[in-house]
């Protein structure tokens, strides 16, 4: 007898990882093969051939390989939900979610929101709160080059959706005679997109126009100094062509280096990792020990390891820009924390990419990093012959992101990882290595089956909350106005973890920004929280 189910509810949540919530309980017991399929199925709203989602999900079997493969996890997921009812019909033919279910899908929602018409300064708000992060970060399933694909195209698309919100935020709030939140969004553009002179040009037209032409020629500079250092090319006439007008006119006015409210709202956004230095808080005490490993050969090998969100790309990130003297920091933070930093060299390999996952295309990079020559179709051997025959004398750090990306990876076998071992042996302890993952390298490469001598290595750092002290020191420096009361609730509800620091202190900057005066912040923060239950269990 077919039990009476209740109304079926499914939340998917793919903007900064995957999540399946049925009826308000994370979905457990499903491979990633299962959450894949779901994903899919929540985003096509028609129902999808069988053989078609097969081959995207077992791209390197044969059809009726993969049509039964599939028929194991659409029963796999009818177990999981056996207590909710069926959320997924097929058929010979094809399959889909039920139609008797509600799916709530956040990446449908931010669409929404972002393409809105007209935009409103609510609905690009509402849009950039749901912004969470890339599309399925974190997230990869094996021997699936298929669904590879999509995933790439789909962040690609929702990323260059976020940038457009943000750039319609920008151009909306100039036109309400609101320059400063305008230009904030204009900065927070480039900060994911620095090398768009496009968005360097429109805030130089930003700035110049309300009159600070000082800042707008500083602009140009900044846009000159990343396109030579990235691309080793100048920026466009048109371009130079402004920064020369400006350079014309006579510096009459007066006006602050900075503008007083040109980076706050930047510490406000949930989702992107830090990359700037002086938004960066607390970590110092890993830093200091990360810095030590680093000081004096033989270095040492350290995995930053935590829960997701924990903060572990922007500690990895913030590692080169901090170590010198040329970072932007605050007032009292620590920089310099590396002795002769310029003559470190700094090789980043973030295994999202998935040129990073490709032995050929990875080898190639760090060779060229190295300012070795890398030959067509690079194997291990010539990457070893080259990087080895070389006399090592400057300092190499190689930050790796997203561990479990490059472990799942196929052509990044276990030979490649022994390579890795071998290279930090043979280098005179010149190569640092540092890791970031979700959990212990050994055991990732385990539960991978690519168990090698390099995950033996690295001493582990577990990413925890920052301390009270510098949980304080962010909400001092958001400058908004706080009752004590409100402090010590942020402090409680965050327990102090740096993203849902920055969460409920962006819900109370957006209440200052209510028309009439009587947002309800706490009840919306509070709600924003529940994606991150995990952090505070």
């Amino acid at each position: 007898m077919t039990p009476p189910y209740s109304e079926i509810t499914l939340n998917i949540n793919v903007l900064g990882g995957c999540e399946v919530i049925c009826n308000d309980t994370p979905l457990s017991g499903c491979s990633a093969k299962a959450q894949a399929l779901l994903v899919y199925l929540g985003l096509n709203l028609t129902p999808q051939r069988r053989p078609h989602v097969a081959g995207l999900l077992w791209s390197e079997l044969t059809e009726s390989q993969s049509l039964a493969n599939l028929r194991k996890v659409i029963h796999e997921i009818k177990t999981a939900t056996s207590d909710y009812g069926p959320i997924v019909t097929a058929d010979r033919q094809s399959l889909s979610l039920s139609q008797n279910i509600t799916c709530q899908i956040d990446a449908l929602r931010f669409r929404e929101y972002a393409q809105a018409s007209p935009p409103t300064i609510s609905s690009l708000t509402t849009a950039l709160q749901h912004y969470q992060g890339q599309f399925l970060h974190g997230f990869f399933i094996k021997a699936a080059t298929g669904f590879d694909s999509w995933q790439t195209s789909m962040a690609m698309y929702y990323h260059n959706t976020y940038l457009q919100a943000l750039l319609e935020m920008s151009v909306t709030r100039e036109k309400q005679g609101d320059t400063d939140s305008s230009i904030s969004a204009m900065n927070l553009l480039l900060q994911l997109e620095p090398l768009r002179e496009d968005y360097h040009l429109r805030l130089m037209t930003l700035f110049a126009n309300s009159g600070q032409r000082i800042n707008a020629m500083r602009q140009y500079e900044t846009c000159v100094e990343t396109l030579n250092k990235e691309l080793s090319i100048e920026p466009q006439s048109e371009l130079t062509d402004f920064y020369q007008q400006l350079q014309s006119k006579p510096a009459v006015e007066t006006e602050p280096r900075v503008p007083a409210k040109l980076s706050e709202p930047h510490k406000f956004i949930v989702g992107p990792p830090v990359t700037s230095p002086h938004l960066f808080f607390g970590r110092n005490d890993y830093l200091r020990r990360i810095f030590g490993w680093w000081q004096h050969p033989p270095f040492g090998h350290v995995a930053l390891v935590g829960l997701r969100r924990s903060g572990k790309t922007s500690l990895l990130q913030h590692l080169k820009p901090i170590s010198g003297q040329q970072a932007k920091v605050r007032y009292g933070q620590k920089n310099r924390w590396l002795q002769h930093a310029e003559n470190y060299r700094w090789i980043f390999v973030d295994f999202q990419d998935p040129r990073m996952r490709t032995l050929s295309s990875l080898l190639t990079y760090l060779l060229g990093h190295l300012d070795i020559a890398a030959p067509e179709n690079c194997t291990l051997t010539q990457f070893m012959d080259l990087a080895t025959e070389q006399q090592w004398t400057t300092p190499t750090l190689i930050l790796m992101d997203e561990l479990e990306a490059g472990l799942a990876a196929d052509e990044l076998d276990q030979s490649f990882w022994w390579t890795m071992r071998a290279l930090t042996q043979m280098t005179d302890g010149l190569i640092g290595i540092a890791v970031a993952s979700h959990e212990q390298p050994m055991q990732a490469a385990d539960r991978l089956d690519k168990t090698s001598p390099f995950f033996n290595i690295f001493v582990t750092l577990e990413l925890g909350p920052l301390e009270e002290s510098e949980a304080h020191e962010f909400i001092d420096s958001t400058s908004l106005d706080y009752t004590e009361e409100e402090r010590a609730w942020i402090l409680k509800q965050s327990s102090c973890w740096p993203c849902l620091l920055q969460l409920l202190c962006q819900e109370k900057y957006f209440s200052t920004q209510a028309v009439n005066g009587e947002d309800k912040w706490r009840e919306r923060a509070t709600q924003q929280l529940q994606q991150f239950a995990y952090l505070l269990e």
